[in-house]
């Protein structure tokens, strides 16, 4: 076994968000036992966990705790240090914020209560733990599968981080005007299901003024564990745009069903998954298209057998021909 800070480990990137604010975020595989030491500085943190495979060795603490796929916020009012074990093989996805007590001037992003899970770190003043709200975790989800390299990749991180920020704090300051008491906790040492507390971030209908709205999906656990597998299938479904993609097929890959694969792909992305899907391979299209490859070959690529219906159905959602898209790459028309 190892044993390292996370200063040393090269994959826990670190940018600066203001001069005395930041961000840290890790995917990453770990290729041998692995302790990791941590030590936090006073201040407020907010860590977006996707996957976590390693073991908390915090004294007090349950060893066995589960955070994946979990948000957390602590206030700390003196240094901590919080080592993790990991085991070879096990994987971690996190993105970090830290902003200082000193410049703290928006109290309504603050945790409210001392969460049970973190009560044998006296260091800590209040915590919360929850699941990720859908829509921040598809934030983080696009920092962990973040491809840029050099400057364009801090700046992507750095928007990102702001952008989980501001998400937070607009859900909360929504939830605030809707008279909403209850700060969002799930306590994960509870097992039992019904011991979740419907957070703030949920309760996204007016109280007093009917308006017409979208339909949106009640997030309990088993939702969110859904919305989570869905997720990684429609990744998955990306990287592999040659193939032919049945909705069967899709929910047997997200272990749900048809019903509720509707259902679910309407409330994370705003449209079917046939919509979707063309979309997606339109968007790949017009990447390959910027390529000398043949548009034959752009059309199998991205899943379509057909050269002339794909050149039909590019034409109809982009306005002009994949021929003309090109040319107007390397020729672009003149105002």
């Amino acid at each position: 076994m190892i044993t390292l800070t996370v200063d040393e480990i090269a994959a826990f990137e670190r940018v600066n968000l203001t001069e005395d604010s930041w961000a840290r975020c890790a995917s990453h595989q770990f290729d041998e036992d692995t302790l990791i030491h941590n030590t936090h500085k006073p201040g407020l943190y907010i860590s977006v966990i996707g996957q976590c495979q390693g073991r908390t060795q915090i004294e007090g603490m349950d060893a066995e705790q589960d955070f994946s796929h979990h948000y957390m916020m602590a206030l700390l009012e003196g240094d901590c240090d919080d080592p993790m074990f990991f085991p070879k093989g096990s994987w971690l996805q996190m993105l970090s914020i830290m902003v200082p007590l000193e410049t703290l001037n928006e109290p309504q992003i603050l945790p409210r209560y001392k969460a049970k899970f973190i009560q044998s770190v006296p260091q800590i003043r209040l915590a919360e733990l929850g699941l990720v709200p859908l829509d921040i975790f598809r934030c983080c989800d696009a920092v962990w599968h973040c491809e840029y390299q050099g400057l364009e990749r801090k700046l992507f991180l750095k928007a990102k981080a702001l952008e989980v920020m501001a998400l937070f704090l607009h859900l909360r300051r929504k939830a605030a005007e809707q008279d909403a008491i209850d700060v969002p906790i799930y306590d994960s040492s509870l097992s039992d299901s019904s011991v979740y507390v419907n957070s703030a971030y949920d309760r996204h209908k007016p109280r007093h003024k009917k308006t017409k709205q979208c339909p949106q999906t009640t997030v309990t656990p088993q939702v969110h564990a859904r919305m989570l597998a869905l997720v990684t299938t429609l990744r998955q479904v990306e990287n592999t745009l040659d193939q032919e993609w049945p909705l069967a097929k899709v929910a047997r890959m997200a272990q749900t069903n048809e019903a509720y694969l509707k259902s679910d792909i309407k409330a994370l992305v705003g449209t079917t998954f046939r919509q979707w899907l063309i979309e997606a391979r339109l968007t790949l299209a017009c990447r390959l298209l910027a390529e000398n490859i043949p548009i034959s070959e752009v059309a199998q690529t991205i899943g379509f057998k057909s050269p002339a219906y794909f050149a039909t159905l590019f034409k109809s959602e982009m306005g002009v021909s994949p021929r003309l898209y090109r040319e107007s790459l390397t020729h672009p028309v003149q105002s």
